[in-house]
């Protein structure tokens, strides 16, 4: 099916230039390389069983100069550490459950290169994927795990913007997306849910003149490449600012965030696609980082205030939100809802392994 967007719906919000990709950034170049603090449990109040939840969740969580950890807990589950004295945000976990990438951070020709890593959840084996060629952020896996999207730049280069790369699940063929790229940043991207599909933020700046100077605004706008046509296929309107797309499983709804500057708020919006309408889903006071459920009726998603972190779950269709843990000690980040699998069993801190595909 191929999808047209056309601009039926004038919604008054702005937002603010590339907020959420800077802030992730900020976040991940700012912490050091330390073992982290794995005593999680005692700074998070956890709800899971009010609110009826049956799946496993992962995030990435720190407490004070602990570099961002990957957790997952569920109802019935304890909290647990699944990577150790690494750095490790940005957590994708394709539809097997078994397996998760995410960004890592090593040390490299007297340089720190941002990375992607692979997780094997059973063994909490990771391994090292990316190549050491360039800076690379923001791993998403296809549905069926085998090949990875993501975001790259390279080093003291002028103009240096990210554009979207894939490579295979193991590292190996290493490309750029063929759409065409002149220089702009290609930003967050995400998989349709058949694999045929990259919706990504594109964004460029607009120039102004406002009582005779000249002034610079963001212009962000979904960008969805198809790969069987090999053509760039739609647009969201382009008054939105918009951020984080996440496709819903059924194929016919996008989740995304949009920050309105004026309120300094953020908030969760679903695109409809046929026919599109717009509607806002959560009213912040600063709402970002969606994900949607594994059957397309509730998308878990990061509460910001500023003495607490929330990780909660809205129901799309009657718009009621709930919280399913928090801390006032801990910052949490990214929340993913594990796909349904056989019952994982977690082995110890002791067999964890970092291993390094550069021999």
């Amino acid at each position: 099916m191929i999808i047209a967007f056309h601009k039926t719906q004038n919604i008054r919000t702005i937002g603010l230039f590339n907020f959420f990709i800077t802030l992730s950034l900020i976040l991940c170049l700012s912490q050091p390389l330390i073992a982290a603090d794995s005593n999680l449990t005692s700074a998070l109040t956890l709800n899971f069983y009010q609110q009826g939840l049956v799946h496993q969740i992962l995030f990435q969580a720190k407490q004070g100069v602990a570099p961002y950890s990957l957790y997952v807990t569920g109802p019935g589950t304890k909290i647990r550490q699944l990577t150790h004295d690494m750095f490790a945000v940005l957590p994708s976990v394709p539809l097997n459950g078994k397996t998760v990438f995410f960004e890592t951070a090593q040390n490299y020709d007297s340089q720190t290169l941002y990375q992607i890593a692979r997780l094997d959840i059973s063994t909490l084996e990771t391994t090292c994927i990316s190549d050491h060629s360039a800076l690379d952020s923001l791993p998403v896996a296809s549905p069926d795990g085998k090949t990875i999207a993501f975001c790259s730049k390279q080093l003291n280069e002028k103009n240096n913007n990210w554009r979207i790369f894939l490579m295979d699940s193991n590292g190996n063929n290493r490309r750029a997306l063929d759409d065409p790229w002149n220089g702009e940043n290609q930003l967050s991207p995400e998989w349709s849910p058949n694999g045929n599909q990259i919706i990504y933020v594109h964004k460029t700046v607009k120039s102004t003149l406002k009582s005779g100077k000249m002034e610079l605004s963001p212009v962000h706008k979904f960008k969805c490449y198809d790969f069987t046509t090999r053509t760039t296929l739609f647009c969201l309107p382009t008054d939105l600012i918009v951020d984080t797309p996440k496709w819903s499983p059924t194929g016919k709804e996008i989740a995304f965030v949009s920050y309105d500057t004026v309120q300094k708020e953020s908030s969760l919006w679903i695109a409809r696609i046929e026919p599109l309408t717009f509607f806002q889903v959560t009213k912040g006071p600063m709402d970002m980082q969606p994900s949607w459920g594994p059957e397309g009726q509730k998308i878990i998603f990061t509460r910001k205030a500023p003495n607490k972190t929330a990780i909660c779950i809205v129901d799309v269709k009657s718009g009621k939100t709930t919280e399913l843990f928090s801390s006032t000690k801990a910052t949490l980040d990214h929340p993913k809802i594990i796909p349904d699998v056989s019952p994982i069993t977690y082995p110890s801190q002791a067999s964890h392994r970092f291993i390094n595909t550069e021999g």
